[in-house]
């Protein structure tokens, strides 16, 4: 809730108030927010249930399972990127063309290279969703909740910090769900080197 939804409110109280052009710097830049990660989070809800199930059979190589739904993931959003950069600042103009009052607003958010930055933020996120999930079906509840914890602690802390606001938005979009995925994939060796061990110890023992 924290890395969808409350971003937006801590950016909200951590910029001058009576600054006019920073709340509407900051009202397109939600926007921006919102319209790219729809690309990748929407079809990460059909997509998480098929990489759980296919997760599950292969639990003793959970990195393994892992690494080809995440190379999907970065792939989409290296793709959606290059998309944003090329045609995102038109395609943005065309379905939500500025007021005059947004003309400016649109100079700093809207251009090629935030727009890229922004759609591939959203495959951390997604990383961060779908390695929760198969640190779940491995049944270790504490490591799900120490990286999204730590994912969204950091992401706070960098968005409400003093740099520029659209600095300071990007990398809490970055740097919280990469410091959470790190986590679970820490969970995901330990429970690899936990099955490894204990195979071997089996056959020291037969």
């Amino acid at each position: 809730a924290v890395l969808m939804m409350g971003l937006p409110l801590l950016l909200n109280v951590s910029i001058d108030s009576n600054d006019p052009l920073q709340q509407v710097i900051l009202a397109v830049l939600i926007l921006a927010i919102s319209i790219t990660r729809s690309p990748i989070m929407i079809p990460l809800q059909a997509f998480q249930g098929v990489a759980v199930s296919a997760f599950l059979k292969q639990q003793n190589h959970p990195l393994r399972a892992f690494a080809k739904p995440a190379g999907a993931l970065l792939g989409v959003g290296l793709v959606g990127a290059a998309a944003a950069y090329v045609l995102g600042p038109w395609l943005f103009g065309l379905l939500y063309p500025p007021k005059p009052s947004e003309v400016g607003a649109y100079a700093h958010v809207v251009t090629s290279p935030v727009l890229a930055l922004l759609v591939f933020a959203s495959a951390f996120l997604a990383l961060l969703v779908l390695s929760g999930s198969l640190v779940i079906a491995l049944n270790m509840h504490r490591s799900y909740v120490a990286g999204w914890v730590l994912a969204a602690v950091v992401a706070c802390v960098v968005a409400v910090s003093p740099l520029p606001l659209l600095t300071r938005t990007l990398l809490a979009l970055y740097v919280g769900p990469i410091l959470g995925l790190l986590v679970h994939l820490g969970a995901m060796v330990w429970q690899a080197r936990s099955v490894s061990n204990s195979g071997n110890a089996e056959l020291e023992n037969i």
